[in-house]
């Protein structure tokens, strides 16, 4: 509990952005994660692609749409349906999106109560996750989406402004 509250805060510290390479920070957050996990991950997306951001916010929402989706692909897994993760990235005119889509077994009916702190569907959780990785991505003027895909799995999706 006492990590949760401090990554809360951490959520919610004024940002300090600066210039990174986003696809690098998404290659170190899936090797962070991936530990001892049987996941097949594509990224997809500009390489390199430039931005400024506050690193530390954006890997807070980052780690938790990355750990989750990991953990539903490899819930479902078999010999025959290997748990698998695709990683997008981009840039509008006016934004910059991240896009991970697993291919677990979805999401619940609610899935808007997913970030309610405390809220969880998963033993052993404590249900802080997603909470906060709304409020770091909040923090940077941007939205989190969390929904059902159109085949299978999830999709959570971070998008946020240019001028974060």
């Amino acid at each position: 509990i006492f990590d949760g509250i401090e990554e809360l805060k951490k959520a919610t510290s004024v940002p300090q952005p600066i210039e990174m390479d986003l696809p690098t920070l998404i290659k170190d957050v899936v090797e962070l994660e991936i530990t001892n996990r049987k996941v097949e991950v594509s990224l997809v997306g500009r390489t390199p692609l430039v931005i400024f951001c506050d690193r530390g916010l954006l890997r807070l929402a980052l780690c938790n749409g990355i750990k989750n989706g990991m953990e539903a692909a490899a819930s479902i897994s078999t010999e025959e349906r290997r748990a698998s993760l695709v990683i997008s990235w981009g840039q509008t005119d006016r934004d910059i999106w991240i896009s991970v889509i697993d291919n677990g077994p979805g999401l619940p009916s609610n899935p808007a109560r997913s970030f309610t702190l405390g809220e969880t569907s998963k033993s052993g959780h404590l249900g802080f996750g997603l909470g906060i990785a709304r409020q770091a991505i909040e923090t940077l003027q941007g939205k989190v989406e969390l929904r059902n895909s159109e085949s299978e799995g999830a999709v959570f999706e971070l998008r946020w402004s240019l001028n974060s």
